[in-house]
């Protein structure tokens, strides 16, 4: 029976040092770096993490997919039509955005500059994302709002006065997206993945935001515009 439980035992440390070995060679190969190579607990979200993630999903209701639900059919017939349309579309996401970051009781515990600042230079890059549900129908509710919290906490953005703590809240969302995917997938591996998967593109993301703002200015709202002119203008 001893020599038994000791094989069971050594299969066992021989399966978890393979999953580790495994998940350290992915973290090797992928370009994004999640906060926490491991998760420990792995049954739930504690209560301070649960009220954390709900505040974020209740903020995202000011949204309510109202871009996105129209029962006006418009013929667009050139790209120009179409930068008008999204530009439009875009201009009324601002003030639902700007309800959003005042939801999150961590934004407006911010000082007023990096409030300003956070909003200026991530909003476009949010109200993009935002859009692309509309292309893709296939893409879960939950992922936008997830990584639009991600977005607006850069500690990248200029002007910040305050880089730590907004590192800190950037880095407990992607914390408890990290935490939620594994307890989905049960998975490190997978989870590892599944994370650069959604995190990879937001790089890209940044790069189509600029050409927005070098090509695309004309078509932008007045809104948006005046949100977006010091940083064209930087």
């Amino acid at each position: 029976m001893g020599m038994k439980t000791d094989f069971i035992k050594s299969k066992e440390s021989e399966v978890s040092s393979q999953t580790t070995n495994e998940t350290t060679d992915l973290l090797i190969k992928l370009s994004f770096k999640p906060v926490f190579k491991e998760i420990h607990n792995e049954n739930s979200f504690n209560e301070l993490e649960s009220n954390r993630l709900s505040e974020l999903f209740k903020a995202s209701k000011v949204f309510n997919y109202k871009s996105m639900q129209t029962k006006t059919l418009t013929e667009i017939i050139n790209l120009k039509q179409i930068n008008i349309v999204c530009n439009t579309m875009l201009d009324k996401d601002v003030l639902d955005l700007i309800q959003f970051t005042k939801s999150l009781t961590s934004f407006k515990n911010m000082c007023f500059n990096d409030q300003m600042a956070l909003f200026k230079y991530g909003c476009l890059e949010i109200l993009i994302l935002r859009c692309s549900i509309s292309y893709d129908t296939n893409t879960e509710y939950w992922k936008w709002v997830w990584l639009s919290a991600i977005i607006l906490f850069n500690p990248d953005r200029p002007n910040i006065l305050h880089r730590d703590v907004v590192k800190a809240e950037q880095q407990l969302y992607i914390y408890l997206l990290q935490r939620y995917l594994y307890l989905r997938y049960r998975s490190e591996v997978e989870t590892h993945m599944k994370l650069a998967k959604l995190m990879d593109p937001l790089k890209d993301l940044q790069i189509i935001c600029d050409i927005e703002k070098e090509n695309c200015l004309d078509g932008i709202g007045p809104i948006l515009k005046e949100i977006l002119y010091d940083i064209t203008a930087n």
